[in-house]
C-alpha cells in the first residue's frame, strides 16, 4: 500500500515537472526573442539596404513576444492553463510540492500577491485582446491607437520576462532541488546575432546584388 502511494506521489510530481519544463521553455525563448528584437530595433536605422527584412522579422518577433508573455502571465481561474499563476498556486497549496515548508509556501504566496497588483499585466491583457490575438474595431490604427497607459511600456517587457524567469528558476530550486544556469545560452544568442551583423557589414554589396538580380528576374 505504501509503495503504491509513493508511486502515485512520484507520478504527480513528475507530471508537475513536465509542466514546469514546458513553461520554462516558453520563458526561455521569449527572453531570447526579446534579445533579438531589442538588437534589431537598435540596428534598424543602420541597415537601410535590409529594411524589408528587418521590418518583417521585427514584426514577427514583436507578435511572438506579446503572445508568449500573455500565455506566461495568463491568470486563468479555471487552472487549465500552465502559467506563472498556476505554478505558484500549485507550490503554495500542494503539500507534495511545498513539503509543508513554511518558507516555500510564504514565497509562493508573496509572489502571487505581487503579480495580482502588477498594472503591467492588465495592460498586457488589453494589448493581447485588442491587437495581438484579435484586431479590435475600436483600435483601427493598430498599436498606434492605444494610449500610453493602456499597454506595457517598452522597458516593462524585459522586466516581465526576467520576473517570470526568476520565478521559474526559483521553483526548480525549491521544489526539485535543481539549479538552472542559462545565462551563457542568452549570451550565445547575442553573440550569434553580432556575428550575422558582422557578416552583413562585410559583404553588403554581394547580398544587395543578389537581391537586385532576383527582383530583375521577376520583371
Amino acid at each position: 500500500m505504501e509503495e503504491t502511494k509513493t508511486k502515485i506521489q512520484k507520478c504527480e510530481i513528475d507530471k508537475f515537472k513536465k509542466r514546469v519544463d514546458l513553461l520554462y521553455r516558453e520563458i526561455f525563448f521569449a527572453k531570447s526573442q526579446y534579445l533579438l528584437f531589442d538588437r534589431m530595433c537598435m540596428d534598424f536605422s543602420k541597415m537601410p539596404k535590409y529594411k524589408e527584412y528587418y521590418c518583417s522579422v521585427i514584426d514577427g518577433l514583436q507578435y511572438s513576444l506579446f503572445m508568449k508573455l500573455a500565455k506566461i502571465y495568463d491568470n486563468d481561474s479555471s487552472n487549465d492553463s500552465i502559467t506563472v499563476f498556476y505554478m505558484l498556486n500549485c507550490v503554495q497549496c500542494n503539500k507534495l510540492l511545498n513539503k509543508k515548508n513554511s518558507e516555500i509556501i510564504k514565497y509562493a504566496k508573496s509572489e502571487l500577491e505581487k503579480l495580482e497588483n502588477m498594472k503591467a499585466l492588465d495592460n498586457l491583457k488589453t494589448l493581447r485582446d485588442k491587437n495581438v490575438a484579435h484586431l479590435d474595431k475600436s483600435y483601427d490604427l493598430g498599436i498606434k491607437s492605444f494610449k500610453a497607459d493602456e499597454i506595457p511600456a517598452y522597458n516593462e517587457i524585459p522586466i516581465l520576462l526576467d520576473y517570470a524567469h526568476n520565478i521559474i528558476i526559483k521553483i526548480y530550486k525549491l521544489v526539485f532541488g535543481e539549479q538552472i544556469e542559462d545565462s551563457k545560452k542568452f549570451e550565445m544568442v547575442e553573440l550569434q546575432y553580432s556575428s550575422i551583423i558582422q557578416m552583413q557589414n562585410s559583404y553588403p554589396d554581394i547580398v544587395v546584388q543578389l537581391l537586385e538580380q532576383k527582383n530583375c528576374g521577376k520583371n
